[in-house]
C-alpha cells in the first residue's frame, strides 16, 4: 500500500529526504504536488490534490527539518524585524 495525499507526515519524511536543504515554505504548491506525485511511494491520485492536502504536507516537512517560523518563513522573518527596527540591532548582538 502506498502513500496517499492525507498522509502529510510519511510525505514530509520522503520529501525531506529527497530534497535535503530546501526550505519548504520556499516550495511552490505546484512544484510540491509534482515533487509527490513522482514519489516511488505514491499510490493516489495526482489530480487529488488540494491547497489544504498540500499545505498539510508543506507545514509537516518544515517541522521535520527543524524550520522557523510557520507564520513567516524566514524572509517574512526578516521583514518582521525589519518592521520592528531591529535588523541593525540584531547585527550588533543587541536584540
Amino acid at each position: 500500500m502506498g502513500l496517499k495525499w492525507d498522509q502529510a507526515e510519511e510525505i514530509a519524511e520522503v520529501l525531506a529526504e529527497n530534497h535535503p536543504g530546501l526550505n519548504p515554505l520556499q516550495a511552490r504548491f505546484t512544484d510540491l504536488r509534482q515533487w509527490v506525485a513522482d514519489l516511488d511511494e505514491f499510490d493516489d491520485d495526482p489530480a487529488a490534490s488540494s491547497e489544504s492536502k498540500l499545505e498539510a504536507i508543506q507545514m509537516a516537512w518544515n517541522e521535520r527539518s527543524g524550520g522557523g517560523s510557520t507564520r513567516f518563513g524566514e524572509a517574512g522573518a526578516r521583514s518582521e524585524d525589519a518592521r520592528k527596527g531591529n535588523i541593525g540591532r540584531k547585527a550588533a548582538g543587541v536584540v
